[in-house]
């Protein structure tokens, strides 16, 4: 009886597969049509694009005079990419390491209420963010700096997560014996919890970067 119910899940099962498979495949289009194009002659990507210019979708001139960029600095480009990469990095990783000490350690008013706003923060896609992250650099005065591209990215609602999980594997103990022999909290987090999370925080700073 076992077996025929295990052929009866095998045989009821096959299109399951066949959904994944062809969900797979869905997926691999962009993939396959970056290659294709990737193949092409300068002067031949925009062809490979022609498909948005047919009638009802987006005019090709439209298409053309928005997409087109007369210099490619792309030396400025890749310095620029370093720098604020860089720069939200070690800006990053100190704010998320000292924010999840806080909720993992520390006990202060609200700290559940914002330990889930923090966690839906996760939850907000990038592109809902970008107007209001825009309107906030103008504001700020900050409008077409390298400023504004590193300032929304100083904390991350996933690296406070993160850093919660990490100083909580940290025993109670270890930090009480280092209270007693006269450290203060911020001795113990950079002297005593940093150095035995070192991994987990080079993995943050690796994703970050």
């Amino acid at each position: 009886m076992r077996a025929g119910v295990l052929g009866g899940k095998e045989e009821g099962g096959w299109w399951r597969s066949a959904l994944l498979w062809l969900f797979a495949l869905f997926a691999l289009v962009p993939f396959v049509q970056m290659l294709y194009v990737a193949q092409k002659p300068r002067h031949l990507v925009d062809d490979a694009y022609y498909y948005l210019s047919r009638p009802g979708r987006l005019p090709e001139a439209e298409v053309r005079r928005k997409i087109e960029v007369d210099a490619r600095p792309l030396r400025r480009a890749a310095v620029n990419s370093i720098a604020v990469s860089t720069a939200c990095c070690i800006l990053c990783v100190p704010t998320c390491l000292m924010a999840g000490y806080a909720f993992a350690r520390r006990r202060f008013r609200w700290k559940g209420l914002l330990f889930t706003l923090v966690l839906l923060s996760m939850a907000v896609p990038p592109a809902i963010l970008m107007m209001p992250l825009f309107r906030l650099a103008v504001g700020l005065h900050i409008y077409d700096t390298l400023l504004a591209l590193i300032l929304p990215f100083c904390v991350s609602g996933m690296g406070i997560f993160y850093m919660r999980w990490a100083v909580s594997s940290v025993p109670e103990s270890v930090l009480d014996a280092a209270r007693l022999d006269g450290l203060s909290e911020t001795g113990v987090l950079f002297r005593v919890v940093a150095p035995s999370i070192w991994p987990s925080i080079g993995t943050l700073a690796v994703l970050q970067f």
